[in-house]
Formats: C-alpha cells, structure tokens, sequence
C-alpha cells in the first residue's frame, strides 16, 4: 500500500487513501511523537489523493490552516477521483472505466 507512495508523481484512490489515513490516525494517537512521522507522510497521501481529483498536490499544504484543514480531509476522504487517465497519470482504479485519454481532451 504504501510503495506507491514514496515514488515522485502518480495518483491514489479513495480506498486506499482511506486505508492510509486510518494508519495514520492511529500511529500518531498510539505512538508517542508519532505525530512527527505522520505528517509527512499525510502530506504525501493528500498531494497523491489530490492528483487523483486533477489538482496540484500543492493543495495539500492547504491541511496546515485551521478549519480548511478539517474541511480537505472532509474531500480527500469521501470525493471520487477523476476517471481515466489525467494529467498525474492513469487511472489508479484501473483502465476499463472513464472518459477519454487526457492526451485526447487536451486536443480538443
């Protein structure tokens, strides 16, 4: 689960953002200073997640501002991602499902 998420670009889908956030929440509430370790790696999940929707991972440092913090976790945790391939790369839930290529809407 968590290869694909130390490899520079690339998306992650809803379920296994959901997966890793739930590690996430209860490594940094169960282990001391976890919280240290966790924040990094949210911050990779929710810049892949956000590729996943078709925005810039940059959005994720959006999670450092209070309130907007609860209400990006509220969109990363329950927003379906874009289907078919994007600017971030293919599809996470696979080939067989989505619109056109992006190489194709960008043509028209």
């Amino acid at each position: 689960m968590l290869k694909n998420l130390f490899k520079r670009g690339g998306r992650l889908n809803l379920n296994k953002f959901r997966g890793v956030f739930g590690v996430l929440c209860l490594a940094s509430f169960f282990i001391p200073f976890g919280v240290f370790v966790t924040i990094p790696l949210f911050l990779l999940a929710a810049s892949k997640r956000l590729h996943d929707m078709g925005y810039s991972g940059k959005f994720a440092l959006l999670g450092f501002m209070p309130m907007i913090n609860f209400l990006m976790v509220l969109v990363l945790l329950f927003k379906e991602g874009e289907e078919g391939y994007n600017e971030y790369g293919p599809d996470p839930m696979g080939e067989g499902r989505g619109r056109d290529s992006y190489q194709d809407r960008m043509s028209k």
